[in-house]
């Protein structure tokens, strides 16, 4: 049986979004390991900053999120 390592932070709303589509996985064919991270640990390490706090990537994350909920036919509010 193949296994998923499924990556999220509590406060990600993209990871809420994964893991809405993870709750379809086939589970005779899949097993889920969850994994919790801390994305503000991974963007300090990185020296990378969250996207919420750049204005040209919060524009884009906040309609990309639009366009993953409405595909996958999730209702999503910040």
């Amino acid at each position: 049986m193949k296994s998923i390592e499924f990556y999220y932070d509590f406060g990600s709303p993209t990871a809420y979004l994964a893991w809405t589509q993870m709750q379809k996985a086939d589970k005779a064919r899949f097993t889920i390991e969850y994994r919790p991270v801390l994305l503000g640990g991974i963007f300090k390490a990185t020296e990378n900053k969250p996207p919420g706090t750049v204005k040209a990537k919060a524009n884009w994350m906040f309609e990309d999120i639009k366009m993953y909920a409405n595909n996958y036919n999730v209702n999503f509010a910040m």
